[in-house]
């Protein structure tokens, strides 16, 4: 006999969480998911919109007010989550969102790495932006990655943050 579940992160196909549902087990899911909120899972997460409220903050603080922002919009609702936060927090804090650089790293370091040298590319000479907020600590490191190929110096030219504090 299972007396409960905890989802750890876990994207599962809508099938899944049928099943799942169809055992009656309590459930509860850490990070939120809109396949499991569809299905009245309980959810918790951290608060995004207030994290990223306080790093664009001390990136103010230092200077940085032209802030991008890379995400995994394709792919994962919890990157399209973040992202939503990222846009809350950036009108929170009286900033214009840089349009262009929204960009989607597809949640990996290769990806991040080619879609910035790309970015970079497009606007030769001096960045838009001065700051990048990635949705992952993979595609930060993907920034950080593209910013050595293209000579870009870190952090005076450009502040990266990642998202997970994740082991690497």
């Amino acid at each position: 006999r299972v007396d409960g579940i905890i989802l750890l992160g876990q994207q599962l196909m809508p099938e899944t969480y049928d099943r799942i549902v169809d055992w009656d087990v309590p459930m509860l899911s850490v990070t939120q998911s809109p396949n499991a909120g569809e299905r009245d899972i309980p959810s918790i997460d951290l608060d995004w919109t207030e994290l990223y409220r306080q790093a664009i903050q001390h990136l103010k603080d230092n200077g940085h007010t032209r802030i991008g922002y890379m995400t995994d919009a394709e792919s994962s609702c919890y990157h399209v989550n973040r992202l939503q936060s990222f846009q809350e927090a950036m009108r929170a804090e009286v900033l214009a969102l840089q349009q262009d650089a929204l960009l989607s790293g597809g949640g990996r370091l290769e990806n991040a790495s080619g879609i910035f040298q790309r970015y970079v590319e497009k606007h030769p000479g001096e960045l838009p932006i001065t700051a990048m907020i990635c949705s992952n600590d993979l595609m930060a490191t993907g920034v950080l990655d593209g910013c050595k190929r293209k000579g870009i110096l870190v952090p005076s030219q450009l502040a990266i943050l990642g998202s997970e504090d994740i082991l690497m």
